[in-house]
């Protein structure tokens, strides 16, 4: 088995599984974040605080694709409802409807809780 040029990572397992493999030394080349006895590279914390701060990198990148995608998103909408007439006037429409009913059954609930309050005063 080669697993040389998989840009692997992290530390070789000191198990037998990977002991028995010909030219061991040769297996890893092309992984450069690769530590452990058969490379001559050593594991250490730094490897650990290197690799937090490339997943602090990678989370910052995730927001702010995030956010640039939220943020054309909102814009594609916002222009699309400025040039449409047709769109703008269904959505409003739309809102207006839903409104409407959460009104409706506001009041309808508040007037029966009100009935029901006088009906129980003496």
């Amino acid at each position: 088995m080669n697993l040389s040029y998989n840009n692997l990572s992290g530390a070789i397992p000191s198990g037998q599984q990977l002991q028995a493999l010909d030219n061991q030394m040769y297996i890893y080349i092309g992984n450069p974040g690769l530590c452990g006895d058969p490379v001559s590279r050593n594991c250490s914390t730094h490897d650990a605080e290197q690799s937090d701060l490339e997943d602090i990198d990678h989370m910052s990148s995730v927001y702010l694709a995030m956010s640039i995608g939220f943020v054309v998103g909102l814009w594609t909408v916002f222009c699309t409802m400025l040039m449409k007439r047709t769109w703008r006037d269904a959505f409003f429409q739309f809102i207006d409807m839903i409104y409407d009913m959460i009104y409706v059954q506001v009041a309808v609930r508040w007037a029966h809780m009100m009935e029901k309050t006088q009906d129980g005063a003496p």
